[in-house]
């Protein structure tokens, strides 16, 4: 990669949600116009062509996503737009600008918590986008934690029947140890899935080729945090569990251009790096 032509915007760190197995540090820190604006002025001077809204959840702060959106669409017609989010915060307005913008969406799902009673639950805001969005528009992300593996196929299967045709599937890095009975069964599971998704056409992405270029759950790209910091990857949302904290590149509000690119390091913790190695090797053994 030479450089990166994707932009993420880290809009905001507050969530509505307490997942225990997020690794995103949090606080009430939200992104300003004069960040966003000096940091699509950069993008789009160095031909960039695609940005990803990214928390936090990006959603709580859908104003700032609109005008973003509408000020880089200002600079250059053919940017693209991708928001990462849980979806609780969908409604009628939000649904009506993504289908008028073609504004691409990614929202996860879980095998947890209270109102978890063994199958997702497709709502309503989200049945409706699946028929209306643009296909190709909508995916999902099926985050899996240990165990939970017994419960992914059934699910990965009821978000295929609702008709998301690209679902990502997600074990849960960083932050939650898997053992080794733990790893066999996903393992079986992963296996079970990949066989559906391909006789169902469904792409899973992270999986075949492209797999040996993506780290777990983050990106090489260029990646603004609420503050304006810039780095080379958006690493540094894991700041707790690295050996080292991410390399920064400047502040856009600072900057006169983007700097140099290089693929930057990532050292994590001898124990998180462990456990995702194990783990990584499980994924690396599933054919897509």
């Amino acid at each position: 990669m030479s450089k990166p032509d994707k932009l993420i915007l880290i809009v905001t760190r507050k969530c509505n949600l307490r997942c225990r197995y997020c690794p995103v540090s949090k606080s009430g820190s939200s992104i300003s116009p004069a960040v966003f604006e000096r940091a699509i002025d950069l993008f789009s001077a160095a031909g960039g062509k695609e940005i990803k809204f990214f928390g936090g959840e990006p959603l709580l702060e859908f104003p700032s996503i609109r005008s973003a959106a509408d000020y880089a669409l200002k600079k250059d017609g053919g940017i693209k737009f991708e928001i990462a989010s849980n979806g609780y915060l969908l409604n009628k307005e939000i649904e009506d600008w993504l289908l008028d913008r073609k504004i691409g969406l990614t929202v996860s799902f879980d095998l947890e918590g209270k109102n978890f009673h063994g199958r997702i639950k497709i709502s309503p805001d989200l049945k409706n986008l699946l028929r209306k969005m643009v296909p190709g528009k909508l995916a999902a992300a099926l985050v899996v934690t240990p165990g939970k593996t017994p419960l992914l196929f059934e699910n990965f299967h009821v978000l295929a029947r609702a008709g998301f045709k690209s679902i990502n599937l997600l074990p849960t890095f960083y932050t939650l140890s898997w053992q080794e009975e733990e790893l066999a069964a996903l393992k079986k599971e992963l296996a079970a899935v990949s066989a559906l998704a391909r006789s169902l056409g469904i792409d899973l992405p992270g999986f075949g080729k492209e797999k040996a270029e993506r780290d777990p759950l983050y990106n090489l790209a260029w990646a603004v945090d609420c503050n304006g910091d810039l780095y080379g990857s958006d690493f540094f949302l894991l700041d707790g569990f690295l050996a080292e904290k991410a390399a920064k590149l400047g502040n856009v509000l600072s900057l006169e251009s983007l700097p140099a690119w290089k693929r930057p390091t990532c050292r994590f913790k001898k124990e998180v790096e462990a456990s995702n190695q194990r783990l990584k090797e499980v994924l690396d053994g599933i054919a897509s």
